[in-house]
Order: structure tokens, then C-alpha cells, then sequence
């Protein structure tokens, strides 16, 4: 379902706390692939005025975990972050960095164990365990991912801790995922803190595919140049 080359998008992302309240953020997406396994990605917040320019850049690695970069304004430079930083949320969301990763990357960069298939909702999955080591481990012990049989793509996601106890969920709603060309995209995805009692959705309005991205989008320095 991964795009030849590049992907554009518009995404909303909600933020809902324990009572109710709601946080609204626009931001794009813009994804490119760089080999045949590898690509870097960049999320930036256009609104609201007071978080417009914070953006993570994701740059995937052989070998290694991939490299995240993270640029707030109010700093006004990138910082690299490191494996204890993983687990820190992404513009104050239920998104963790690694939560970002993972949503390009489904099952890449991990030991993997495929169990036995499944139901969700009444739709036929495949289920994958997924364990993370070393840099890369942040805060989950494993994540177990249900995927769509005949769509191939996230249903449900558990993320898992230390007791196997479950520290986040992420789905996709089957009813928001839509056919582009040969390939199929979800629309919508929640993420729910169950300790915490928040959840946050990022949904997606507008999408580009195969359209031309220039290589230094994905630097660093442009993080701060767009940022300014």
C-alpha cells in the first residue's frame, strides 16, 4: 500500500483530554521513499499560530534505529532525540515519537513473530508480534498488530509493557479506509491511553501520491528554515 516514490497529505489531529476537551492541529505530512526499503518523513504543524512551524523529521536506517528529529519554534533549533525521549509526546498528543514511527514503518525495524490469525469486528486479520531491542526498545516491551487480510493494512495495534500490561491501543476504522489506484489508505486513526484516559485521532483530508518532493525537505536545516 506504500507509495512508489512520495506521499503528500493533510492531516487534522484531535486531541482529546479527560474530560471531554478538545485540542485541534492542522498539520502536512510528506513522506519519500530514498531505496527500496528505506524512506525519511517530516510532520509540521501549520495551526494553531502558537505551534505553527513545529515539525519531526523520521530518517530510516539499515542496520540501526532510525534517526527522529524534533523542531519547536520557541527553541529555534532541531534536537535529536535519543531512546529515552521515544516515549515523549508529539505536540502534546497521545502520539508518542515511537507511536509516529511505527505509522510509517508497520512492522519494520523489529524482531517479529507472526501468531495465529484472528477476528476483528468480524473482519479476518493477521496477527504479528513485534519486539524492539536495544535504542530502538523505547517504552514498549512488544506491540501486537492486527492487519487486514485482504486490505493489508492496521486494524488495531497493542501497545504492550512491561507485565504485558497494555499501555496504548491504535486502531483504524475500517469504514474510513479508501481505495487510491491499487492501493487502499486509512483515512483515520485513534490512539488511546487507557492509564490516562485521553485519546487523540489524526485524520487525513487531502493526499497526494507520487508527486515531486525535493530530497532536502528531509534535512535537518530545512526543519528550522520552514520553521522561522
Amino acid at each position: 500500500n506504500s507509495p512508489q516514490k512520495t506521499l503528500r497529505q493533510s492531516q487534522p489531529l484531535i486531541v482529546s483530554d479527560r474530560g471531554g476537551r478538545e485540542r485541534k492541529l492542522e498539520m502536512d505530512f510528506e513522506w519519500k521513499r530514498f531505496s527500496k526499503t528505506k524512506s525519511k518523513s517530516v510532520l509540521r504543524v501549520t495551526s494553531p499560530p502558537d505551534m505553527r512551524g513545529s515539525a519531526v523529521l523520521v530518517i530510516e536506517n539499515d542496520g540501526r534505529a532510525s534517526d527522529i528529529f524534533s523542531y519547536l519554534p520557541e527553541l529555534g533549533k532541531t534536537r535529536r532525540l535519543n531512546s529515552r525521549s521515544l516515549s515523549s509526546s508529539v505536540f502534546g498528543s497521545d502520539f508518542s515519537y515511537q507511536d509516529f514511527e511505527y505509522m510509517q514503518n508497520l512492522l519494520g525495524g523489529s524482531d517479529q513473530k507472526v501468531l495465529p490469525d484472528s477476528e476483528v469486528n468480524g473482519r479476518p486479520v493477521r496477527v504479528v508480534e513485534s519486539r524492539t531491542q536495544g535504542d530502538a526498545a523505547g517504552a514498549y516491551a512488544r506491540v501486537v498488530t492486527f492487519i487486514d487480510a485482504d486490505r493489508c493494512v492496521l486494524v488495531r495495534a497493542e501497545m504492550r509493557g512491561e507485565g504485558d500490561r497494555i499501555l496504548k491501543t491504535m486502531t483504524a476504522d475500517p469504514e474510513k479506509v479508501v481505495r487510491r489506484g491499487d492501493a487502499w489508505e486509512i483515512r483515520e486513526v485513534r490512539v488511546e491511553d487507557p492509564v490516562r484516559g485521553t485519546h487523540s485521532v489524526i485524520r487525513t483530508d487531502e493526499s497526494e501520491t507520487d508527486i515531486p518532493i525535493k530530497d532536502a525537505v528531509f534535512t535537518r536545516g530545512a526543519l528550522e528554515r520552514r520553521g522561522r
